[in-house]
């Protein structure tokens, strides 16, 4: 027998705590490079730059601390190209980069403000981000 509830007044399987736990997938991007999808995972407090490649093998990239750019209008956690992943870490200012081959990781600017909405030029010679020293925003 089915019974009519007004809209938010059945009981749900579903608990705060089960949706506070769950995976939620943010930013992706596709690596011509070295051929593989390339998305964000919020693990509880956590980003992971998770890599899945053409033979269906998923994992994540392994870079120490919570990927994340922490400016006032969020996103733009990480870009891909030139056979690296470019990102943000939570709590540090600064971008980094990991290379995929040597998968190696290295800070490629100075800690003055956060980064975000990292794109790469068309050429992938330059990499374009949004810096914020104290709410002020600079290109």
């Amino acid at each position: 027998m089915h019974t009519s509830k007004p809209f938010g007044c059945w009981q749900s399987p579903f608990s705060p705590a089960d949706m506070a736990d769950a995976i939620r997938y943010g930013s992706i991007a596709w690596s011509s490079q070295s051929g593989c999808l390339v998305w964000l995972e919020g693990r509880g407090g956590c980003g992971v730059l998770v890599a899945g490649g053409a033979g269906g093998d998923i994992s994540d990239v392994p870079v120490e601390d919570s990927i994340r750019a922490e400016v006032g209008y969020g996103g733009g956690d990480f870009a891909v190209g030139r056979g690296a992943y470019f990102f943000a870490k939570k709590g540090q200012h600064g971008l980094f980069r990991h290379d995929i081959q040597t998968e190696q990781n290295a800070e490629i600017t100075q800690r003055s403000g956060c980064g975000a909405g990292m794109v790469l030029s068309a050429d992938e010679r330059w990499l374009v981000y949004i810096e914020e020293h104290s709410g002020e925003r600079k290109l």
